[in-house]
């Protein structure tokens, strides 16, 4: 600790690509039935998940996200949601032409696209190949906290 600012000292995570992905991977546990069955609806299809910090002081991405799909969020709490691709926009503003084309192009067979909003928002995959289920992020994560 000898040379590290308060702030490095006593921050309880940032939000990275590799957080993002653990924190999805973590969430596979108890909310994959949820996940799964957004994907069923069809490959046009996106499962947003949003978890709430029990200690977020301050609005953050999940609450923001959840605002704007209509609900509110109990700290520490955990929702999934299915959005078709081309209206995740609409929920999350000003997303890069990248972004916005990844969300439309329809998942392939064995995908599935997540948006996953916590102290940021990440985009990732889940894939399922041979039984193995593997999580890829889709570019870097936006905000951190």
């Amino acid at each position: 600790m000898i040379g590290k600012s308060l702030n490095e000292r006593f921050a309880t995570h940032r939000f990275t690509s590799d957080r993002a992905k653990d924190l999805l991977d973590e969430t596979m546990r108890t909310h994959a039935q949820e996940i799964v069955a957004v994907r069923a609806r069809g490959p046009e299809m996106v499962a947003i998940v949003v978890l709430g910090s029990k200690k977020a002081k301050k609005e953050n991405a999940a609450t923001l996200v959840c605002r704007e799909l209509g609900f509110q969020m109990k700290p520490g709490g955990t929702g999934v949601v299915g959005v078709a691709g081309t209206d995740v926009p609409g929920v999350i503003p000003s997303l890069s032409e990248a972004r916005r084309a990844w969300l439309a192009t329809p998942s392939a067979a064995n995908e599935t696209k997540v948006v996953l909003a916590e102290a940021g928002i990440a985009f990732l995959a889940i894939d399922v190949e041979d039984g193995k289920v593997t999580t890829r992020v889709f570019g870097d994560v936006i905000g951190e906290d």
